[in-house]
């Protein structure tokens, strides 16, 4: 957002009013992206009590979902396993945002289904290990 900023202030109003889809997916893909990962850790760091085990949870979760895609793909000839990548799906969003070719055949409403469904799976993770409790003075 800086550097649009400054873009913005070197080539005057008229280039910014041209390019406020730029700013706009930005702020959408960067919200979306910092939604998944704080809910995703999260739910990983209170399931699992070892700093170290939560954090390969978590860049597991990346692998281990690439993996599964790519296997899903080559087995059955399609490209829908995509839709177990995260990163495929952020990357997708991405690329919806931007206006560009998408990496993955994987529609924008599949992309934002499946990303909200596991933004869901994580608050329901959470919301069984974390109980709030009422502390009196």
């Amino acid at each position: 957002m800086l550097l649009f900023l400054f873009q913005s202030s070197l080539e005057g109003a008229g280039w910014m009013t041209d390019n406020v889809r730029i700013a706009a997916a930005i702020m959408t893909g960067f919200t979306v992206w910092t939604l998944v990962l704080c809910l995703m850790t999260l739910a990983a760091s209170a399931w699992v009590k070892r700093k170290f085990l939560a954090g390969a949870l978590v860049m597991g979760t990346f692998f281990v979902s690439k993996a599964m895609a790519a296997a899903i793909n080559a087995v059955l000839l399609t490209a829908w396993g995509d839709v177990l990548n995260l990163g495929g799906l952020i990357a997708t969003l991405w690329a919806h945002l931007f206006g560009i070719d998408s990496p993955t055949q994987i529609p924008l409403t599949v992309t934002l289904f499946v990303l909200a469904a596991f933004c869901g799976f994580c608050l329901w993770l959470l919301a069984r290990k974390v109980r709030a409790y009422e502390v009196v003075r």
